[in-house]
């Protein structure tokens, strides 16, 4: 769709250590560069209008992301629709850089380069920006459990981004986003709470105030649409992911969705938990 010769002159461990590496061998015949994934796409113009956003602050401009296929894809639009629009996290892919800025900031090499470097962009005085009339496109994982493995590596990574809350709290940026992304990125933390405070409930309280509000929470956990709701039993998913972060705290190699493991007996037991505390609770 960009009309583009893909050519492979260069294996990195991961996609910002090649970024980084283009960036040091051709970065300084460009003012501009746009970032993509294999399944990207895009509604043309992409780069006349995306440019217009930037100004002498601006790093990046991001893309809003549709999904193009996929099992719930309709939760990538969701996400883009929902949240403060500028500043605006990089997603890592249809996005486009200032090359100045990352040649003279390289990307922090590894998984979750994305909202890790937005972070120190942001503690560096930089803006950001969604572009809302930008459209592109992403491929959303086909099935259930392709959405699951995803999103253990997806809370595997929050641990990183936990780390650098610090770093996040002390940019000049609003105050609502620092919440609305530290939200986000305690997505694993905010379930286990959530488990324990249902089970708690479940079994000594039976209070029904305090259904109501873990249920809320584990809706805006999950970014709930209607559609999403049946992601509900499965969000203990995210604490394992979590649990298995660990190991990859200082990895610089990427690894795929389809590397990880879906612990299928920890999804039974998690709708059996949901099932359980609805039949406690009413008994």
């Amino acid at each position: 769709p960009l009309g583009l010769k893909n050519e492979i002159h260069y294996r990195a461990r991961s996609k910002a250590e090649a970024i980084n590496k283009w960036m040091r061998d051709y970065g300084d015949k460009y003012d501009f560069v746009g970032i993509f994934d294999a399944d990207s796409d895009v509604e043309l113009p992409f780069y006349p209008k995306i440019l217009e956003y930037f100004d002498d602050k601006t790093a990046f401009v991001q893309s809003k992301i549709k999904g193009k296929e996929g099992f719930l894809k309709d939760l990538v639009e969701w996400y883009f629709d929902n949240r403060i629009k500028e500043p605006f996290l990089s997603m890592g892919h249809n996005v486009v850089f200032r090359t100045e800025v990352l040649r003279k900031y390289p990307l922090p090499e590894g998984m979750g380069e994305d909202f890790l470097y937005t972070f120190e962009l942001w503690y560096r005085g930089y803006s950001s920006k969604l572009a809302e009339d930008v459209i592109s496109y992403e491929n959303t994982p086909p099935n259930l459990i392709s959405f699951l493995r995803r999103d253990i590596k997806y809370a595997g990574l929050e641990l990183k981004y936990i780390l650098n809350l610090p770093k996040l709290w002390k940019a000049k940026i609003p105050l609502m986003k620092k919440v609305e992304v530290t939200i986000d990125i305690l997505r694993a933390p905010i379930i286990f709470i959530i488990l324990v405070a249902l089970l708690y409930n479940a079994l000594y309280l039976k209070n029904v105030l305090i259904l109501l509000v873990a249920f809320i929470l584990g809706i805006i956990v999950i970014r709930a649409k209607p559609k999403s709701l049946i992601l509900l039993p499965f969000m203990f998913n995210s604490i394992v992911g979590f649990i298995l972060g660990v190991r990859y705290l200082k990895s610089k190699e990427f690894i795929p969705s389809s590397k990880y493991r879906v612990p299928v007996p920890l999804l039974l037991l998690s709708v059996y938990i949901w099932i359980s505390i609805l039949i406690m609770f009413f008994i």
